[in-house]
């Protein structure tokens, strides 16, 4: 990534979405404070607040401009299959776009899933945001399998009442059981969401990729509702899976004359 860096701790940060986003933190990032009293809590804000405003340059506008209405947003949660609760596990990313800038925002892991380290706030080109996100992914290789077909209810594959097309089948079946019993080092989603709609909630389009890391395997990502297939996916795809549903919301948004303020 290119541009701009800022760090924040976990209350800094907080104290930014307080001022500018009246208090919600970006999807799927967040914060738990350890302050008890409300009192202290309220000084501290206070506090932090002051600090920043000294710390912060006019720079920092371009962030303040895409947190309050940017014109398409990543979301990016992953974690551990094989262990729920490790927060060192867990992934929590929110990138946005607006008109000639581009952020991605990382927390860093705290004490428990509901904690958070601190967060870092990094400028990139909007051109090179899905690069930007699938490069603070951890590193790993493509799947072995190109495609592996995936039987998610519980009724299983309609027969077909040939015995060589059942055989096809089984074997469908037992490749999708396979793959969805093995823990994957860590497992997540990515959204991509138009950021606004003249239209209202009803106009905003998202899309949706699911990913797994197997062991000794390598990146699956899951594409599909109706008829879900895994396919081993290595970085360079999956940046330009996510260019491709970042572009979609982008001309959403220029056919239907969309404006970016609010």
């Amino acid at each position: 990534m290119s541009g701009r860096i800022w760090e924040f701790t976990d209350l800094e940060f907080k104290v930014v979405c307080d001022r500018y986003r009246e208090g919600r933190m970006p999807p799927p990032l967040v914060f738990t404070t350890d302050i008890e009293l409300s009192s202290e809590y309220d000084k501290a804000r206070l506090e932090t607040w002051q600090r920043l405003e000294r710390r912060l340059t006019g720079d920092f506008n371009g962030v303040v401009e895409a947190l309050r209405a940017p014109e398409v947003y990543l979301r990016v949660h992953g974690w551990d299959e094989r262990d729920m609760e490790d927060p060192k596990r867990r992934i929590r990313m929110h990138a946005m776009r607006r008109a000639t800038r581009a952020y991605v925002i990382n927390q860093k892991p705290g004490r428990t899933q509901w904690h958070s380290g601190g967060y870092t706030v990094a400028e990139c080109d909007p051109r090179a945001l899905a690069e930007a996100v699938v490069g603070v992914l951890p590193e790993v290789k493509p799947g072995r399998s190109a495609e592996i077909e995936l039987i998610t209810d519980h009724g299983g594959i309609p027969r077909s009442g040939s015995w060589i097309k059942d055989d096809l089948e089984d074997s469908v079946e037992a490749r999708s059981r396979s793959f969805l019993r093995t823990r994957a080092e860590r497992t997540g989603t990515i959204t991509v969401t138009q950021g606004h709609s003249k239209f209202g909630p009803r106009g905003i389009a998202q899309t949706r990729r699911k990913w797994r890391d197997i062991s000794g395997d390598g990146r699956y990502v899951i594409a599909g509702d109706a008829r879900p297939v895994a396919c081993g996916t290595s970085a360079a795809q999956l940046t330009r899976m996510l260019d491709v549903d970042i572009e979609q919301m982008m001309r959403r948004l220029e056919t239907h004359w969309e404006p970016v303020d609010w």
